[in-house]
C-alpha cells in the first residue's frame, strides 16, 4: 500500500467524516489503486475512523434539529453512498423520537 494513501485519506477525514464508499471514490478519482483503497478502508473501520453508522446518526440528528424533513435528509444521505437500511433505522427511530 502506498504511503501517501493513508495520509490523504486522513487529510480528508480530518475536515468531516466520510462514509467508506464516499472516502474510496474520492481517493479513487485521486489515483490510488482500488485494492489499496480498499485495505485502507478497512483499516480506518476496524480503527473507528470510518463509521457510516456514526455518520448516518449524527447527521440524522442534526438535520432533524435544523427543520430538515426526511425525504430531504434521505436524499442527501443517498448522495454521501450511505446503506438505505442505515439510513431508513435512523430515520425511523428519530420519527419515533
Amino acid at each position: 500500500m502506498e504511503p501517501d494513501i493513508g495520509r490523504e485519506a486522513l487529510r480528508l477525514l480530518a475536515r468531516r467524516e466520510h462514509s467508506g464508499q464516499e472516502l474510496g471514490h474520492k481517493l479513487h478519482a485521486r489515483g490510488y489503486a482500488e485494492a489499496d483503497i480498499a485495505q485502507l478502508i478497512e483499516d480506518l473501520a476496524e480503527r473507528g475512523l470510518v463509521n457510516d453508522q456514526r455518520i448516518v446518526e449524527t447527521y440524522v440528528t442534526e438535520r432533524i434539529r435544523k427543520g430538515f424533513g426526511p425525504l430531504r435528509i434521505r436524499h442527501e444521505l443517498h448522495r454521501r453512498s450511505l446503506a438505505d437500511d442505515l439510513i431508513d433505522g435512523y430515520l425511523e427511530s428519530a420519527a419515533q423520537d
